[in-house]
């Protein structure tokens, strides 16, 4: 690790630039630890602003003044680019000398606009690309447009949340793209380092949908080994979790 002249170690991605296209929370969360960890995050815009701007709740009557879109956008820089505008070549410029993009785009819409990453990363092995979406980039929803309730619903969350007898509940916010923001910074670290190692990128594809399913805990495998569905288990209380001392070493509780 390097250290500047004042002995204070460097930030741990000091160097590394991430380019932010995306235009969701799971994207802005997951580029968001990049800022915190020293990464020079880039956020493009289009003119009229990122989508997640206009989500409350806000500071003042204006609605640009989201609350969410400051948390999430925290340590970032932003530039204003508008990709359908083909004399702009500053966004291209930007992207090749990116060592991450992450992007939600819908299948096709960059390519229509003369955006290629994959060329790019012909032309840069070492370029990292993430695209995260609530369906992916393939497969019969790819094309499908979600919210921060559909996203939970389709990976399975909401239905094991809530009382037995009673309908499914979503939790509050916007729990599927936070995990999937999670796997963005996770996905992407795993894939830079691999870069850092080989000289070798990659393209990843994390679909909302599947990510979600993968959070469920205990609930993927009984429903895999008993054939059957989940039963919601209503509101269980986790106080007592953790691991005690006792008289001869320490005990672990769990339910």
């Amino acid at each position: 690790m390097d250290h500047d002249t004042s002995g204070a170690a460097a930030p741990v991605l000091q160097g590394i630039r991430v380019v932010d296209m995306s235009d969701n929370v799971a994207g802005a969360f997951g580029t968001r630890f990049f800022a915190a960890w020293g990464a020079d995050v880039i956020k493009v815009e289009p003119p009229d602003g990122d989508p997640t701007r206009y989500l409350g709740p806000h500071a003042s009557d204006s609605p640009e003044s989201g609350i969410l879109f400051a948390y999430l956008n925290a340590g970032k820089r932003s530039v204003v680019a508008d990709i359908a505008d083909a004399s702009d070549s500053r966004l291209r410029a930007l992207l090749r000398t990116a060592d991450i993009i992450v992007e939600s785009s819908a299948p096709g819409v960059l390519a229509n606009h003369g955006i290629d990453l994959e060329a790019l990363r012909r032309e840069k092995p070492s370029l990292v690309v993430c695209s995260v979406t609530a369906f992916g980039k393939t497969g019969p929803q790819a094309h499908w447009r979600s919210t921060a309730l559909t996203s939970f619903a389709s990976g399975g969350q909401m239905n094991v949340c809530g009382d037995e007898d009673r309908p499914p509940l979503k939790t509050a916010g916007h729990q599927a793209e936070y995990q999937g923001g999670l796997h963005v910074f996770a996905a992407c670290m795993a894939t830079l380092l691999a870069a850092m190692r080989t000289g070798q990128g990659d393209s990843l594809d994390l679909s909302l949908q599947e990510l979600q399913a993968a959070c469920l805990e205990g609930f993927g495998p009984a429903a895999l080994v008993r054939g059957s569905e989940a039963a919601r288990t209503g509101n269980q209380l986790r106080a007592i979790w953790g691991i005690y001392p006792c008289a001869d070493g320490h005990v672990g509780v769990a339910s």
